[in-house]
């Protein structure tokens, strides 16, 4: 999400499936934590937060593409079965089962679904996420 002293946020970065509002959470984040960096290094002359962006960026975009792509699967697999199969489609309504009796799931669902977690602070002390070092 940088090359050298270019950084870029949202959908110039990444395009993520617009179920569930994802990219949207994705950008914002994104544009906060980069005016945060700019802020720190123009102001403090502490360019931490510019050369950890991308690092903090990719961890989160990887969660959420994640949880987009099992989404999108779960929805579609749980109706017509004619491209997944009846196998897929059994595996997709018991996931969509799990969320609607399972106080567990249903929380972990509404914590990746509005952006919650991995938290922001958290992340700026882990390693390298996948595609760390990638544009």
């Amino acid at each position: 999400m940088q090359y050298g002293r270019l950084f870029l946020v949202g959908d110039a970065a990444h395009i993520v499936s617009p179920l569930g509002g994802k990219g949207m959470n994705l950008a914002l984040y994104e544009a906060d934590l980069f005016a945060r960096a700019v802020r720190d290094s123009v102001h403090d002359h502490d360019d931490t937060g510019l050369r950890t962006y991308s690092r903090r960026c990719l961890r989160r975009v990887w969660n959420d593409q994640e949880f987009s792509h099992w989404l999108t699967r779960t929805l579609h697999d749980a109706g017509d079965d004619t491209h997944s199969g009846p196998f897929q489609r059994g595996l997709a309504r018991a996931r969509l089962d799990r969320l609607f009796t399972s106080r567990n799931a249903a929380g972990a669902f509404a914590e990746l679904m509005v952006g919650l977690s991995p938290a922001p602070n958290a992340d700026a002390q882990d390693g390298p996420g996948p595609g760390a070092g990638a544009c």
